[in-house]
């Protein structure tokens, strides 16, 4: 009887979920590192403190969840060659790691996750070896660079190599985006506890300031390189509602539109109320969670699309 965990499966597409959530941690935690530490002198070094400790358990947290997509990512795209056995049978799987693109983009991933294993267990609880979060900075890009190798960048019909650097910015920036929401829930407002009275809006206001300037270059940047990918893999305009991947693109398209007006919403009225007005904090975690909810939505619709032909391919 046939083992219904395909590469179209909705099993395999929750297991890219899974992926596409532990690389927006794994980025959002690299990225944040960098920002926190950018503006310690504003927020104070006992709440920079707090939030680089957190952010490194996060980082641990999303390795592990990595590798476990990894190892679920394999054992599905084997029963894509053979769904009739729980094993797939490892001379399969071995054909399939060394005779494929996507097996070559899987052993790199498989890499860069074991570089980032040493970086992440390398660095100190509270966070402050810089040389290991920039090791971590590097195998952000290798890992978005193979999620590029092996979707539907890797077999475009032309721009190739453009094709497939659009596609490990698109990625890069998108974790970004979304694992410094999840940053700012988990770690930044929680640290910004630590003071007290006006320092602590002062503290909130330059968290938020930090996140939207690191936003608005990764939002830019899913732009540009989203538009670039769609006049690739759809072909034309009318291809957009008469294909289902036209169309699922059209509906992420729909799911992202909350979230960048969520996050339009914190940068021009909530942010600048912060220093001044603390029960903004309230308004705050609200509006992060509300953005926090649609981007997993749009990581859900975009696990579908990788799964879905494009036009371009028939």
């Amino acid at each position: 009887m046939p083992i219904p965990f395909g590469v179209e499966s909705p099993g395999y597409v929750a297991v890219r979920v899974l992926q596409y959530l532990a690389f927006s941690l794994w980025t959002g935690s690299v990225g944040a590192s960098l920002w926190w530490s950018r503006h310690s002198m504003h927020v104070g070094e006992t709440a920079v403190g707090v939030s680089r400790a957190a952010l490194v358990r996060m980082l641990r947290g999303a390795l592990l969840l990595l590798v476990l997509s990894l190892v679920l990512r394999l054992w599905a795209q084997a029963h894509a060659f053979d769904d009739t056995t729980l094993w797939p049978q490892p001379v399969m799987v071995m054909t399939l790691l060394r005779k494929t693109v996507w097996g070559r983009a899987w052993m790199l991933e498989a890499l860069a996750l074991g570089v980032g294993a040493v970086a992440a267990w390398s660095m100190r609880r509270d966070g402050s070896n810089d040389g290991a979060w920039r090791t971590a900075a590097g195998v952000t890009l290798m890992l978005a660079f193979s999620f590029a190798l092996s979707g539907h960048a890797a077999s475009s019909p032309s721009l190739l190599p453009l094709a497939v650097l659009a596609d490990t910015a698109h990625a890069t920036a998108a974790g970004a985006w979304i694992g410094g929401i999840v940053v700012l829930v988990v770690a930044a407002l929680p640290a910004t506890r630590t003071t007290v009275g006006g320092a602590r809006g002062l503290a909130l206001s330059n968290a938020i300031t930090a996140f939207s300037n690191m936003a608005l270059a990764a939002v830019t940047t899913l732009v540009a390189t989203g538009a670039f990918a769609s006049w690739l893999h759809v072909g034309s305009l009318a291809q957009l509602w008469s294909s289902v991947y036209g169309r699922t693109l059209l509906i992420k398209l729909f799911v992202m539109t909350p979230m960048l007006l969520a996050g339009l919403v914190n940068w021009r009225w909530i942010q600048p109320r912060l220093r001044t007005h603390l029960s903004a904090d309230v308004a705050l975690q609200w509006s992060l969670r509300i953005e926090l909810g649609f981007a997993v939505a749009a990581l859900l619709m975009t696990a579908i699309l990788v799964a879905t032909p494009t036009p371009m391919e028939g």
